[in-house]
């Protein structure tokens, strides 16, 4: 009998170690899939061809979602447009948000005071994710100045959720 129970207890174990570790791979394997413009500005194209329409002009830090790569680029989507960036243009698997609502810069986490550099941040405004807490995220903009913004003045949402999990 005793045999039978510790059989049993080793077995149980052994698949709730195996579980654990199935979890921790998968947990490690989780690719991010995001993007940020790299320089102050940059063109996404119709087609991965220098020489294809212009779809538009982005801003240092404006988020992506990647699609494809082919070769030296990628395809590419953002808010509003997909289209294809060269890959020198681009950050890959880093979190960067757009300013959906116009809303205060904040210095700390508590929002209790204005930014002493930065006030405001404005409409479609794209930032590097530097961390995030509940309610904020703490911010770099295309200068290097770093403060906090309300989540809910940001794009996408995703970004922040994937931030939070890769802790």
């Amino acid at each position: 009998m005793k045999n039978i129970l510790f059989l049993t207890l080793t077995l149980i174990s052994f698949t709730l170690s195996a579980n654990d570790q199935d979890f921790q791979k998968v947990k490690i394997q989780k690719k991010i899939n995001n993007a940020c413009v790299k320089g102050l500005s940059a063109n996404v194209r119709s087609e991965a061809d220098t020489k294809a329409s212009i779809v538009t002009n982005l801003s240092k830090y404006t988020p992506l979602t990647i699609l494809e790569e082919k070769e030296d680029w990628t395809k590419v989507q953002s808010k509003n447009f997909i289209g294809w960036i060269f890959n020198e243009l681009i950050i890959k698997n880093i979190n960067c948000v757009m300013v959906i609502q116009p809303g205060k810069a904040f210095a700390d986490s508590d929002t209790s005071s204005t930014h002493s550099n930065r006030e405001n941040v404005n409409l479609n405004e794209a930032f590097k994710i530097l961390s995030t807490e509940i309610g904020v995220t703490q911010v770099q903009d295309k200068y290097g100045n770093v403060f906090w913004i309300e989540n809910q003045n940001l794009w996408p949402k995703t970004n922040l959720e994937n931030l939070s999990l890769s802790l």
